[in-house]
């Protein structure tokens, strides 16, 4: 992966942050991830091999966020 900076209105920021705090993703990068993902399919800009291998990446990260809410609880 790379770093990139970007800038996104307060609003975006805090709906961000709720979803965070509502469990469905660890923290914000990785729903800005997910957004840019779903994106990316939608307009068919991603290869077979990404989708693929960012879905391994998912079901690792899905399990582990599964993880973090049973210890939580």
């Amino acid at each position: 992966m790379r770093l990139i900076t970007l800038y996104v209105p307060e609003p975006y920021l805090q709906a961000l942050d709720d979803i965070v705090k509502k469990g469905r993703c660890p923290h914000r990068a990785e729903a800005i991830r997910l957004a840019v993902r779903d994106l990316l399919r939608k307009e068919g800009c991603l290869p077979k091999a990404e989708i693929v291998a960012e879905s391994a990446e998912g079901l690792a990260l899905a399990m582990r966020t599964d993880e973090m809410r049973e210890t939580e609880h």
